[in-house]
């Protein structure tokens, strides 16, 4: 008790033996510490103290810490979101690459069936002017 004094600790200090528990001391008057209760297994009937001891948690600090787990998961849940949704954008983009190079693709081909029509045009105007210039020589 003498160090949680010194550190300005407040503390109440429980001894058991058994099923009951006595009040073997306290420090206490300091405003900004909360105060840790402890208790001592006391295992023989000389009142020794074994070296073990279980400190007693309280409600605040498992709120406390019960609401930070609760913030990590829901953090880690929009988390997963976000990359799900990155992913699933990923996967949209390149599905619309895909298309617009089959279009361009398509287009290109639809060019050049165009342009093979329209030189089979000349092709044949020239064949009909040849044979039209070769029956006016005769």
């Amino acid at each position: 008790m003498l160090v949680c004094e010194l550190r300005q600790q407040n503390i109440a200090v429980f001894g058991r033996r058994q099923r009951q528990a006595r009040f073997l001391g306290a420090v206490t008057g300091h405003a900004g510490s909360p105060l840790v209760l402890v208790v001592l297994h006391l295992g023989d009937g000389q009142g020794r103290v074994r070296s073990h001891f279980q400190r007693l948690v309280r409600v605040a600090d498992v709120r406390e810490a019960e609401e930070q787990q609760r913030r990590e998961a829901e953090e880690l849940r929009l988390q997963k979101l976000e990359l799900d949704a990155m992913a699933a954008a990923d996967l949209e983009a390149e599905a619309w690459r895909a298309h617009v190079r089959e279009s361009a693709a398509a287009s290109e081909l639809l060019a050049m069936g165009a342009a093979d029509a329209e030189g089979e045009a000349w092709r044949e105007w020239a064949r009909h002017a040849a044979e039209a210039a070769d029956e006016a020589v005769e």
